[in-house]
């Protein structure tokens, strides 16, 4: 058959489904064979084509296939398995190359009704097999190939153990600053924390944390500035790090240092150089404590994780064969339902068993780190006396897992020629009864100084835990130590929590004695907390011992829509040293509280809560204390709180207040207005309070602002810019929803800036705001949806959003003797005629203020004004149009192709029917 002549696979479609006069398409003749028309053999032969085929997101390449109405055989079924094989190279299984090569040189069900094509349905985009199908898209000429579970398996496509840096992040500026302020009648404190990151190259970036505090009284006033880390840092193949300038002790502690942890080993701030390993890359959820979980995914996919009807989690994967992380589930054996979502539509569910161990301390792989540099120390930070500050510091710290969850941690100091040493040995395992968590910790110095510390905890329905800490310094034996002492100090902490039938019961002991100051004082200002004025620190501090035993239970309990909370017990607190106090007793408590529940449409929401405590002494007297509150909250673009309070005790003091939170995409502000009166006094004492935090960002694309969550850590960000409308709309564009932010929503123009913490895998998401006083139905276009982000400290991703508006006008168009314009054709808007009676439904990317119309060969222009408005519907009710002269209408609309050719056609008035699309 010549080519040339050859029917197209529509044609073939089409004869299929509607056949042709006086033949029977698939009808066979007594012999079998079927009946085609002359010249249509290829209906059932197929055609040879050229198509691609994708694995799970992944392309394999073009590929040669037979084409036909049913089915699609590859023509070449060893090279698309070689292709198989290669994406995963470090599978060389011959067996199953030649069960692949079997099974691909089948013909195979094309199943083309399960594609999904533009829109996505249930059930679209998969098929579930024990060999190998396919889904053939006719659209596009695309294969989608799916093959058995445990081949993709045996593939051994490898999992990727470390995060990946977003490949659209760029470097930048990215800047955190938090401020507090408590305002009195006798003083004045405020404290500014900032934390800065600007990133250089791929894996290196340069951080800055520092701090300014000032307190003042009436008589003096003090303030201070310090850097408490100003360094650059560069990481090697995501597994090794160097860092030089101004360093404390932070990052060791966490997976951006190796987890190391030191309790006791002292660590001061140092001017020097740091070199070591890291986990911040490290996918601990990856790690092998818990039964993989593997999805075969051919589209982007939101998917749900359950255990029964618990909701796990919703994690967020690109297509191909993904790894559900598991880090964050709980220990035990039970099945996990997966609900895949694409693009909003859940497609399918499966099942699958799963098993967790118990939590992994951390990687098994060596971990270490050196430093060395000069002791950095400042008048917050040394006593009288102390000399430490511009000494010399050495100091290096190994950590190795030895299997079965044991880690094992050492390290050594050299500072002011004194050597220290720390071991420390961690150990977690999840027995059938629960998990058992222990950790042993020993130091030991060249001056004699010794200490100790265990910690043991175990949760099986009953949380016990006991931590114990002993350091034994000089100061324990000479009296006139030197001020850097490591102290002498005991500590014991132990607890234990149970549920007593509907009763949840907490016994906890704590004994605490000291005789010197701590090593190294690092103070920390907390930029929630109202500052204190910074005195010299003390080198000599007289012993003290502390004791408490308390026995607690509470319970909480639904009312008629009201919360009540009732708690009770006994305690006993015992202090010996500078000031001595014995106190015992018992308390009881309730706390009542209502939400109102759901909010309203437009976001408003009320908290009320009043509550009553006495305590009862037999060494004082007893005591009486109650408290009520009010909160308003509107969450509507942005959260906004409105609270006032009152508290008692007894009838000898009294205190109101009224405080007032904002959280919105410039930062978030909160602050507080406290009065108080003590019989007795000299009048009341009234203070003003409130805490501020924000971030910014500066980078190639512009300058970018927004809230932040008080992380305080060397972080990166996503910015969200919205595009703006030609029109200057004021309505609400996007809503943007994080992990570190509250959702807030952005109009068309405006952009904010969405911190991510450093090193850590985090969530963003763009959807469409909803609003009840929109005026037009407003959707994200392009930028939207949700993704998980993983940024490096100074990254920054700039997702640029398009939303578009429609504004949706209902009403009646008459001429000037209140006859209808039936049948008319709108000129402005590409929507159906007007029904008889004149009424029309038409959607606009713009607001409209005149409707221009041909009615039998006439230009009408009607002049529109809302009326009414029923949510996003504008009702617009009878227009009065008058004609006009075609030169009379606007440009814009005159010169478009449509309208040309309709004024080119007396009496012309088809319209464009069925279509409701909005006129570009």
């Amino acid at each position: 058959m010549n080519p040339l002549l050859r029917p197209n696979r529509l044609t073939l479609a089409l004869i299929a489904v509607l056949g042709l006069p006086g033949t029977a398409l698939a009808a066979p003749l007594a012999g079998g064979a079927p009946m085609v028309p002359p010249g249509f053999e290829a209906l059932l032969e197929g055609q040879l084509e050229q198509v691609d085929v994708v694995l799970y997101g992944r392309s394999l390449g073009t590929h040669a296939a037979t084409v036909s109405l049913d089915t699609v055989r590859f023509e070449e079924p060893d090279l698309l398995a070689t292709a198989i094989l290669e994406a995963a190279p470090t599978a060389d299984l011959p067996v199953l190359r030649d069960a692949m090569v079997a099974a691909l040189a089948a013909k195979l069900p094309r199943n083309g009704n399960l594609a999904c094509g533009a829109i996505v349905v249930e059930g679209c985009g998969h098929v579930d097999t024990d060999q190998a199908a396919i889904i053939y898209d006719e659209s596009s000429g695309a294969v989608q190939l799916f093959l058995a579970r445990d081949w993709v398996a045996r593939l051994d496509v490898p999992t990727q153990r470390f995060e990946q840096v977003n490949r659209e992040a760029v470097n930048a500026l990215v800047h955190r600053q938090y401020v507090n302020f408590s305002l009195g009648d006798e003083y004045r404190n405020v404290a500014v924390q900032g934390t800065g990151a600007l990133g250089i190259g791929r894996s290196g970036f340069a951080a800055a944390q520092w701090s300014y505090a000032r307190a003042a009284n009436r008589e003096e006033s003090q303030s201070a500035f310090r850097f408490d880390n100003l360094y650059y840092r560069q990481d090697f193949r995501q597994t090794y790090y160097a860092q030089g300038g101004r360093m404390d002790q932070r990052d060791l502690s966490s997976p951006l240092g190796g987890n190391f942890g030191f309790s006791m080993l002292p660590l001061p701030r140092f001017d020097g150089v740091r070199i070591g390993s890291t986990q911040a890359y490290y996918r601990l959820d990856d790690s092998g404590n818990a039964t993989p979980v593997t999805l075969l995914l051919s589209r982007d996919a939101r998917v749900d994780v359950l255990r029964g009807n618990e909701l796990l989690g919703s994690q967020y994967f690109s297509a191909g064969v993904q790894s559900v992380h598991s880090g964050s589930f709980p220990n035990g054996s039970y099945p996990l339902t997966l609900r895949i979502y694409e693009n909003g539509v859940l497609t399918r569910e499966e099942t699958t068993p799963f098993s967790k161990t118990g939590s992994m301390l951390g990687n098994d792989g060596l971990q270490w780190f050196v430093q060395g540099g000069r002791v950095a120390m400042d008048d917050w930070s040394r006593g009288p006396g102390d000399d430490w500050n511009r000494r010399s510091a050495v100091q290096a710290g190994a950590r190795r897992g030895l299997g079965a969850n044991v880690y094992l941690t050492a390290g050594a100091a050299a500072l002011g020629g004194k050597l220290y040493g720390e071991t420390k040995l961690e150990w977690q395992h999840a027995f059938q009864a629960g998990v058992l968590s222990a950790t042993l910790s020993y130091l030991a110095s060249n001056d004699g100084s010794r200490g100790d510390s265990q910690l043991i905890s175990f949760n099986n329905g009953i949380s016990w835990n006991l931590y114990r800490y002993s350091m034994r310094g000089q100061v324990c034996r000479e009296a006139d130590a030197f001020p850097g002492d490591v102290g002498c100090y005991d500590s014991i902490n132990a607890s234990v929590s149970f549920m007593l039938g509907k009763w949840s019961v907490l016994a906890g002991y704590n004994y605490n004695s000291a005789r010197s100051r701590p090593l190294f004082e690092q103070p920390v200002l907390n930029p929630f907390a109202p500052p204190v004025p910074m005195l010299p620190g003390s080198s000599q501090l007289r012993p003290s011992v502390t004791r408490a035993l308390q026995l607690g239970l509470s319970r909480s309990f639904t009312v008629r829509g009201a919360n009540i909370g009732a708690r009770l017990g006994a305690y006993r607190n015992q202090n010996e040293g500078n000031l001595s106090l014995r106190d015992t007793g018992v308390y009881a408590g309730i706390t009542v509280s209502h939400a109102s529940q759901p909010p309203t449409p437009d976001g408003r929401s009320s908290f009320t809560s009043a509550q009553a405590d006495v305590r009862t002494s037999r060494d004082n007297e007893s005591e009486m204390s109650y408290s009520a509150s009010y909160r308003r909250i509107w969450q509507n673009g942005s959260y906004r709180e409105l609270g006032a309070g009152f508290s008692g005790y007894r009838d000898e003091s009294y205190s109101g207040s009224v405080t007032g939170r904002v959280d919105s995409r410039y930062g978030d502000l909160d602050a507080t207005i406290y009065s108080a009166y003590r019989r007795g006094s000299d009048g009341q004492n009234t203070n003003v309070a409130g805490n501020y935090a924000s971030a910014f960002a500066i980078g190639t694309s512009g300058f970018y602002w927004g809230a932040d969550s008080g992380g305080g850590t060397p972080a990166g960000a996503i910015a969200v810019k919205v595009a703006d409308n030609d029109d200057a709309l004021e309505e609400l564009a996007a809503q943007v929803s994080a992990d570190a932010v509250q959702p807030f929503k952005l109009g068309f123009g405006q952009s904010a800036l969405v911190p991510m913490e450093g090193y850590r895998r985090s969530f963003a998401e763009v959807s469409d705001a909803v609003s009840n006083h929109a005026s037009a139905s407003v959707s994200v276009a392009a930028g939207g949806g949700a993704a998980n982000y993983f940024l490096s400290p100074g990254k920054l991703v700039l997702k640029q959003v398009q939303s578009q508006a429609t504004f949706t006008y209902v009403g009646r168009a008459l001429d000037a003797q209140g006859n209808a314009l039936a049948g008319a054709v709108v000129l402005n808007a590409l929507v159906p005629n007007l029904d008889e009676q004149g009424g029309f439904v038409l959607d606009a990317p713009v607001k409209l203020d005149r409707l221009y119309l041909l009615h039998e060969g006439r230009v009408f222009a009607c002049a529109m004004q809302v009326t009414s408005r029923r949510d996003v519907v504008q009702l617009v009710g009878q227009l009065q149009c008058a004609p006009v002269a075609a030169s009379a209408l606007p440009a814009q609309i005159r010169s478009l192709p449509r309208v040309v050719r309709l004024l080119d056609v007396p009496g012309q008035t088809a319209g464009v029917s069925g279509v409701r699309a909005p006129l570009k």
